[in-house]
């Protein structure tokens, strides 16, 4: 009896040692599991930061080239403006001149006492000359015009700028590191070793 019983505390000593290796070796699997994990979710947020900033470059990038080509874009409806409104003072000025000019020879004109002196004058000076449209309604047309033009090529370029948010990169998720590993992975891992080889002190359990 004694015999028997020192055989079976020999066995029991090899089960409860085989045991312990057995379950020192799933904690070292499984702290090595959390450390994977641990490492893929950093690696994960290492690498949104990374996609982030490299994402608000890109568009700050992009927005300033529109920027840039809005203001070029505004420089020559502003350009084009002033150059017609130039063209316009011009035209006017030689038409001041001309006008005056007749003005000061009317005036001499009307000086003359002789009546032969005076018709012939008269009839050299002719008829007023035709000068471009001067009326305020022109003026008033080319302002609202070129506002006009200017306000839809502000509103075009921020329609392009703000349209199709979901197509923005920033709207991207960005991948994660394929050795991430999942809960459903770790409780089909371990399932037999939760089913079958559970530790009576009650210090294992992956149930979720």
């Amino acid at each position: 009896m004694f015999v028997f019983q020192q055989r079976q505390l020999g066995q029991t000593k090899l089960k409860i040692a085989d045991r312990l290796l057995h379950s020192e070796s799933k904690i070292m699997e499984l702290r090595q599991a959390a450390g994977s994990i641990r490492d893929a979710a950093w690696e994960a947020c290492d690498d949104l930061e990374r996609l982030c900033a490299e994402h608000i470059c890109t568009l700050v990038r992009s927005v300033e080239r529109k920027r840039s080509e809005m203001r070029e874009r505004v420089g020559e409806a502003e350009k084009s403006g002033v150059d017609w409104t130039n063209i316009r003072v011009g035209q006017l000025e030689r038409e001041v001149s001309e006008l005056r000019s007749r003005e000061d020879r009317l005036n001499q004109l009307s000086l003359t006492e002789d009546p032969i002196q005076f018709v012939q004058g008269f009839k050299a000076l002719g008829d007023l000359p035709v000068f471009a449209d001067s009326s305020p309604n022109t003026l008033t047309e080319f302002i609202s015009g070129q506002t006009k033009k200017l306000k839809n090529l502000c509103n075009k370029e921020k329609i392009e700028l703000l349209r199709d948010p979901e197509e923005n990169l920033l709207w991207k998720r960005p991948t994660i590191h394929k050795k991430t590993i999942s809960r459903m992975y770790l409780l089909t891992k371990y399932k037999g070793f939760n089913n079958g080889k559970k530790a009576t002190n009650g210090l294992w359990s992956l149930n979720p």
